[in-house]
């Protein structure tokens, strides 16, 4: 899984005159004029990250130094978050950030296992049971040796958290557990046996020791108010590893172990991913590790070499490829639209940039895929299922390779 929190900052002020800021881009040497000249929109108002760069007239305590949107950017990339910024003059500015949840502040419950305490993130907790002293009065029962529980009319499975950790409380001895912890772990619900259940509170989520991330359960630590780190809980790490379900799928739970393999082959485990159409009803999904930037440019901005077209780009030139071209769909040539402004998803390739020009871009999702289907033609790896819609992924590297060597063949 890869989750971020969203946090959207927004004014309804004056915006950001993008004609000031290549005003002074051009006073302080920045880029040239016509470099300037062809970038567009979106490419201008990233000026304002350059170290240094300030559009105020007077430098005071807080502004005209140039090191406020360069700060923020850098520190927000170091802990791999992402900064975009849109801005349109007398109506205002908005700023997304995404940031990793491993730098997330969230509510969870603090619980103990054989004198261990640990935390379970709150939005995982569906409700909490206190056993009774007699374990075998207290809801719990036995299908071939795993342990089920009564809970609301239908068995779920459990698991002993001590159990499977292997830990020990002070004596040697396994401890025995006292409440019942029930949870949901994708679509499935589940109980985790603790010893005790302490408080809810509001917790940092820092990133796992490189050491604990083959367990498999843990999501990350936290240091708590007394000082003590506490290690949080992977809810749906702890259900794979628990294992619980393959013994009792007569009781049609299902079989976790299998349920590993076809999440491995037929899913897209909550990687980032682009969403765009290449014209008509198309839905696109690119992985957005792949993706530089988004990027619009003016027709004027294109030139044609052959049947290539071109763009001056950083320094350097940029070919533009239409993906709808590429992928075979016949309509929205948006490319050769004299009238409106061309998105394209910027990749780099073998150290160079490379545009793909597509007809919109949709969104942007952090979501496990599920994968029904194989290839469906050139430069598709699969197809499946994302926000309703059927979508087909694409590999940009190997899109791309394929599509110079195929002009290669042509010429």
């Amino acid at each position: 899984r890869l989750c971020r929190v969203n946090v959207v900052i927004s004014d309804d002020g004056k915006g950001i005159d993008l004609n000031r800021v290549k005003a002074k881009a051009l006073e302080k040497q920045l880029l040239s004029f016509d470099q300037l000249s062809h970038m567009g929109d979106n490419s201008v108002l990233q000026l304002i990250f350059l170290p240094g760069f300030s559009t105020a007239e007077k430098i005071t305590s807080v502004s005209g130094r140039g090191v406020g949107m360069d700060v923020v950017k850098t520190n927000i990339e170091k802990i791999g978050g992402m900064i975009d910024i849109q801005s349109e003059v007398n109506k205002g500015t908005t700023i997304h950030l995404r940031i990793p949840l491993t730098l997330a502040i969230i509510k969870a419950l603090s619980i103990t296992a054989a004198g261990q305490s640990f935390t379970i993130p709150q939005t995982h907790i569906t409700e909490l049971l206190r056993l009774k002293d007699d374990s075998k009065v207290g809801g719990i029962e036995y299908v071939h040796e795993t342990p089920v529980y009564r809970f609301r009319g239908k068995l779920i499975p459990l698991v002993n958290l001590a159990e499977l950790l292997q830990i020990k409380g002070k004596s040697g001895n396994q401890s025995q557990p006292n409440h019942l912890v029930i949870l949901q772990a994708e679509d499935r619900q589940f109980g985790l046996l603790v010893d005790s259940v302490k408080d809810t509170n509001e917790i940092v989520v820092k990133p796992l020791p490189s050491r604990l991330k083959g367990v498999g359960c843990f999501a990350g630590v936290t240091i708590m108010g007394d000082g003590l780190v506490q290690i949080i809980l992977d809810v749906s790490g702890v259900a794979r590893l628990g294992r619980v379900l393959p013994k009792i799928r007569d009781l049609g739970f299902k079989d976790l172990s299998k349920q590993d393999e076809i999440q491995t082959e037929k899913q897209l485990a909550g990687e980032g991913l682009l969403l765009v159409s290449a014209g008509g009803e198309s839905q696109i999904a690119i992985p957005l590790e792949q993706v530089v930037r988004l990027e619009e440019f003016k027709p004027h901005q294109l030139e044609k070499t052959g049947d290539m077209h071109l763009v001056q780009y950083r320094e350097g030139i940029m070919p533009i490829y239409n993906l709808g071209n590429i992928l075979g769909i016949k309509v929205g040539e948006e490319i050769q639209d004299k009238t409106r402004k061309i998105q394209v998803v910027v990749h780099k390739n073998t150290g160079k940039y490379v545009g793909l020009a597509v007809e919109k871009i949709l969104d942007t999702v952090y979501e496990s895929i599920k994968i029904n289907g194989d290839s469906t033609g050139y430069g598709i790896k699969k197809t499946g299922v994302v926000s309703g819609k059927i979508t087909e992924f694409v590999d940009l590297g190997v899109l791309l390779a394929l599509t110079v060597k195929k002009l290669e063949v042509l010429s």
